[in-house]
């Protein structure tokens, strides 16, 4: 902890100005380092990419949880709470938490597996109706 200076995580540490200062007071001679220790620029900029993509999937992965982990009947609820506010069956705010809850109900026999963009309009639609007056009772 002492030599990174508070900074808990390893990989922050390492992309700090600092880091490689402390390292050039170590007294550490580079040239013991064999090629297989260290990055080109190419080989960095893979990284980096390979990085953002897997933080991407892992966002995807969480947003996915979070619609899956609410009740079936939360979806079923606030499909009849927009119906009450006038949205008809055809637009999204009813037809989306319907088909969601019937999807988690097992109502269909090969249900289709919701999109992505569907998946994120659900946990919109959600949010927007809780921040109105919806109010889910299990």
């Amino acid at each position: 902890d002492s030599f990174r200076d508070g900074t808990a995580n390893i990989s922050e540490f390492c992309k700090k100005q600092s880091a490689w200062e402390k390292f050039k007071q170590v007294g550490f001679d580079l040239k013991l380092l064999d090629r297989t220790d260290w990055l080109n620029i190419e080989e960095q900029k893979d990284v980096l990419s390979n990085t953002k993509e897997t933080s991407k999937a892992s966002d995807q992965i969480e947003t996915s949880m979070n619609v899956f982990e609410t009740p079936a009947d939360k979806w079923i609820k606030l499909a009849e709470y927009y119906s009450n506010k006038g949205y008809s069956l055809e637009e999204k705010n009813v037809n989306l938490p319907s088909l969601m809850g019937s999807f988690l109900n097992g109502k269909y026999k090969n249900p289709k597996f919701p999109s992505e963009p569907q998946i994120k309009t659900l946990l919109e639609l959600l949010k927007e109706a809780e921040e109105d007056d919806f109010i889910y009772l299990n």
